[in-house]
C-alpha cells in the first residue's frame, strides 16, 4: 500500500508560493498554501499593471495573471488554507516540523519535512503616513493614494499635477507613465540619488529635460495640508509645492 505523500506547508499564496506549489504537486508531494488574505494573489493581485517580465502573457496585468495562477491552483485541487496565519513553527522531531497556524477557521497544525516560505514583498507605505503630518486624513479624503496601482487604474482622476514620494523603481515607472499622459510631476526623495534601476532614470530624463518632471532629492515630507482642489506638500528644512 503507498505510504501518504510528503505534506510541504507554503507560507504565502503570491505567485511564488503558487508557483512552488505547482511543482511540489508535480513531484507528487502535498502543498498546502497558508495565506493571510482572503484570496490568492500576493501583491500581484493589486496591479493594474501588465507583467513585462513573465514569458508568454504580453498585454495581461499582473492581476489577471494572479487570478489566472489562482485559477491554475484551484483546478489541480491544492489545499489552500485562505485568512491564515502562521504563529508558531518548531521542530517535532529530526525529521519533521510543526507548523501552528490560526485564522478563520479553527487553529491548525501542520507536520511536514520541510516549510516554503514564500511571503514575497511587503508595502511599507502605511509606515510613511504614520509618520507625516495630516497624511492619514488626506489619504482618507482620496487625496493620497499609497502605493503604484492607483495611476494605473482605468479612469483614474491624476489631476494635471502629481507629487511622487520616494526615488525607487516605482516612483520612477510611475512617473514617467504620469508624465506620458501629460501630467507634471515632482519626484520627492530624501535620498541623495535614485535608487530606481538606471533604465527608468533614462527613461524619465527626457520629461525632466521637458520641464514636466523635477526631480527634488535630499528631501523628505513633514506634513500634508488641505490647499483647496489639492494638496500642499511641505519639506523638511523649508518650502512647500502644491499638487
Amino acid at each position: 500500500m503507498a505510504s501518504e505523500p510528503p505534506v510541504v506547508p507554503i507560507i504565502g499564496g503570491g505567485p511564488a508560493g503558487m508557483s512552488c506549489a505547482l511543482w511540489l504537486h508535480n513531484y507528487g508531494l502535498y502543498p498546502i498554501i497558508i495565506e493571510k488574505e482572503s484570496a490568492l494573489g500576493g501583491m500581484a493581485r493589486m496591479s493594474p499593471y501588465p507583467n513585462e517580465w513573465l514569458l508568454g502573457q504580453r498585454g495581461k496585468t499582473a492581476r489577471e495573471n494572479a487570478a489566472e495562477f489562482a485559477a491554475h491552483i484551484r483546478g489541480l485541487g491544492i489545499e489552500t488554507w485562505l485568512g491564515t496565519t502562521p504563529h508558531r513553527l518548531h521542530r517535532e522531531n529530526y525529521v519533521r516540523w510543526r507548523l501552528d497556524a490560526s485564522g478563520a477557521a479553527a487553529a491548525r497544525s501542520l507536520l511536514g519535512p520541510a516549510i516554503v516560505i514564500a511571503t514575497g514583498t511587503r508595502f511599507a507605505g502605511e509606515e510613511w503616513v504614520d509618520g507625516v503630518k495630516n497624511a492619514r486624513r488626506m489619504a482618507a479624503a482620496g487625496r493620497l493614494h499609497l502605493g503604484a496601482s492607483a495611476v494605473g487604474e482605468p479612469g483614474a482622476d491624476l489631476g494635471s499635477h502629481v507629487a511622487v514620494i520616494g526615488g525607487g523603481d516605482n516612483a520612477f515607472d510611475v512617473s514617467r507613465m504620469l508624465a506620458e499622459k501629460g501630467v507634471r510631476v515632482s519626484v520627492l526623495m530624501r535620498s541623495q540619488s535614485p535608487r530606481a534601476q538606471p533604465v527608468l532614470v533614462e527613461r524619465l530624463r527626457l520629461y525632466q529635460i521637458s520641464g514636466l518632471v523635477q526631480v527634488i532629492s535630499g528631501r523628505t515630507v513633514e506634513a500634508l495640508h488641505d490647499a483647496g482642489s489639492g494638496v500642499k506638500v511641505r519639506l523638511n528644512g523649508g518650502g512647500e509645492i502644491e499638487a
